[in-house]
C-alpha cells in the first residue's frame, strides 16, 4: 500500500496568523499550486481519497480527483487553537506564550487542544488506513498531521515534530508492504 499525505496549497492568510482549524481560503494561484501538486505523484483511479473538511484541503482534494470519491473526516483537521484562532503571533502575551513553548506538546490551549490530542485522533485515523487493502491511499491534510504521522512511524519523541519541514503543496509518501512501514520520501 502507498499512501500520500499531502499538505494543502498556501491558504490566503496574513503571515504569522494563528489559524489552525480556521476555515480560511487560499490563494489566488491555487490552480497553479494545485497542479504542480499534481505533477508531483502518479495515483490510480482506484486510489481512496481522504480530505480534511477545511476549505484549503477540500479543494485541493477536489482538484487531484472526483468530488463524490472523497472522504471527509475531522479528525486529520489541524490543531484546533482555540481562543488564539486568527490572532497574530506576535500580539501573544508572553507569559502565556513561554506557558505553550516549555510544554508545546500536552498545553491545551484555552478553548483549543494539545499537539497530544492532534497526534492522538491523527494516528488512531493513521491505523485505521494501515488496516485496509487500499493498494493507494492519498489524504489531503494540514502540517501538524502529516508530522505527526512522520513522528508515530519514526517512533520519535512528539516534542520534536517541528524538526520536520513541510512546504505548502508537498507529498510526503508512506509504504507499507509485510506490515512492514516505510517512509519513501518528506516534503517532495
Amino acid at each position: 500500500m502507498d499512501i500520500y499525505l499531502i499538505r494543502h496549497t498556501e491558504p490566503d492568510v496574513k503571515k504569522s496568523t494563528c489559524y489552525g482549524q480556521s476555515d480560511v481560503g487560499i490563494l489566488a494561484s491555487f490552480t497553479n499550486e494545485a497542479e504542480s501538486v499534481k505533477k508531483k505523484f502518479e495515483i490510480s483511479e482506484d486510489a481512496v481519497f481522504y480530505s480534511s473538511p477545511l476549505t484549503r484541503c477540500k479543494l485541493l482534494a477536489e482538484s487531484l480527483c472526483p468530488k463524490e470519491k472523497i472522504k471527509f473526516d475531522n479528525r486529520i483537521m489541524e490543531i484546533n487553537f482555540g481562543d488564539w484562532e486568527l490572532k497574530a503571533w506576535d500580539d501573544f502575551n508572553e507569559e502565556i506564550f513561554a506557558k505553550w513553548s516549555d510544554n508545546i506538546v500536552d498545553y491545551k490551549i484555552p478553548g483549543g487542544e494539545s499537539f497530544r490530542d492532534l497526534y492522538e485522533r491523527s494516528i488512531v485515523f493513521l491505523n485505521e488506513i494501515f488496516e485496509t487493502n487500499h493498494p493507494q491511499v492519498a489524504i489531503v491534510t494540514h502540517a501538524g498531521v502529516i508530522r505527526a504521522c512522520i513522528v508515530y512511524i519514526l517512533g520519535m519523541p512528539l516534542e520534536n515534530l517541528f524538526r520536520i519541514h513541510l512546504d505548502f503543496g508537498s507529498i510526503s509518501k508512506l509504504n507499507i508492504e509485510d506490515k512492514k512501514i516505510k517512509i519513501i520520501y518528506v516534503n517532495k
